[in-house]
Parts: structure tokens; sequence; C-alpha cells
């Protein structure tokens, strides 16, 4: 199968954003009997499965605990995804400038692609560049480039970072929203992709 197009991703990521669950990739529509009134046995004879994770992996344990915790209104423990555990470790060790760290959830030949039409715009590959890129965000605005994390989601095949980007430089401001989608492979990030909303708004920040 053809990869996707960085353009045709960023338009289902979008869409995406709006069905993928708090606590899954099902609809809300589907988990939402809570406000319908139904009950919990009621729920799972419809096999809806909710967890921490968004793909094929679910578990009827998962999404029964889950239902428990949205019951009840208390929390469980359910275990997440190794993934959505790398890409924290990876988000945290970019917030801390961790590079020892960052070599070690990023694949040697990475490759990041940039969209816009910016000069930052453009495909990374390795992790020089990869790290080079983000080094620049923060050269480039000394030192006030930060990264709101909003929602995250991974599963077996990678993930997707929900994250609000805020920033300054020669008096301008940024603040855009990123929805950045990860492939991982063999416990590392091999690829990310960027798409910011709005673009234009990236893009004016950084002419």
């Amino acid at each position: 199968m053809e990869p996707a197009r960085p353009t045709v991703l960023c338009d289902h990521l979008a869409e995406a954003r709006g069905s993928f669950a708090a606590f899954g990739g099902q609809e809300r529509r589907e988990y939402h009997g809570r406000e319908r009134g139904e009950s919990i046995s009621a729920r799972l004879s419809r096999r809806v499965h909710i967890g921490h994770t968004v793909g094929d992996d679910w578990t009827i344990e998962t999404g029964l605990r889950r239902m428990m915790a949205l019951e009840t209104g208390e929390e469980t423990d359910v275990a997440e995804h190794p993934n959505l555990l790398l890409m924290r470790r990876a988000l945290d060790a970019f917030r801390s400038g961790d590079v020892p760290t960052l070599a070690q959830v990023f694949a040697r030949d990475v490759v990041w692609r940039v969209p816009g039409r910016s000069a930052l715009a453009k495909d990374y590959k390795g992790q020089d560049e990869v790290f080079g890129f983000f080094g620049r965000l923060m050269e480039l605005t000394n030192g006030t480039f930060r990264v709101e994390s909003l929602d995250m989601f991974a599963n077996d095949r990678g993930g997707v970072f929900v994250d609000r980007l805020s920033a300054a430089r020669d008096g301008k401001t940024l603040d855009v929203r990123l929805l950045l989608h990860v492939s991982i492979r063999n416990g590392q990030i091999a690829e990310g992709v960027d798409c910011f909303h709005p673009e234009h708004t990236w893009d004016e920040f950084w002419s």
C-alpha cells in the first residue's frame, strides 16, 4: 500500500481527533451509554472496548475495568501501552533537552517531516538533522518554545500526539495546535509527521 501523503494524513488526523475517545479509538457515542442510563452489562453486551490505547489491541478485561471506572468515577490501574510510555519519555526528553535519552528513543535513521513553506519545512533525516531541528526551535525563540500536551494515543504501530505549541520571537507570538503522528519500530520512534493548525500561522511565525 502506498504511504499516505502528509497533507492527507493531516486531514485524517484532524478528522480522527473528534472520534478518538479519551480512553481509546471507539467513537464517543459508543461508550457514552452511561448518559443514556445503560448498565455496564448492557454496554458490555455491545462489546464496547475502551482503554488507554488506539487500535485493535483491546481486551474484554481492559474494557470492563475502564467501564467500571466510568460508572463509579473511580480510577483503576489499567496497564498502559508500551508505545504510550515511550512517547511520554520522548516528550519529557525534548522538554528537558535530554539528548542522551532522545538518542535512545529515536531510531538512528529517524525521519521527521515538517510541512509548510517556512525555512524550517523539510524532511529531516537521521538523528543529527532531527535533533538539530529541535535545537533550532529553541535557538530561534530564545528558549521560549513550549509544548503543552493535550492528548496522546498509541497502538502497536505508533501513536499520535495532540499538543499546543507556543513561542515568541521578534515581537511575534505563536499559538497553534500540533497533531504529530509517529511510527514506532523495535521500541524506537522511526518517523514523525507534523501537522500544524493553522499551518499558515506556523509559517508566518518563522518568516
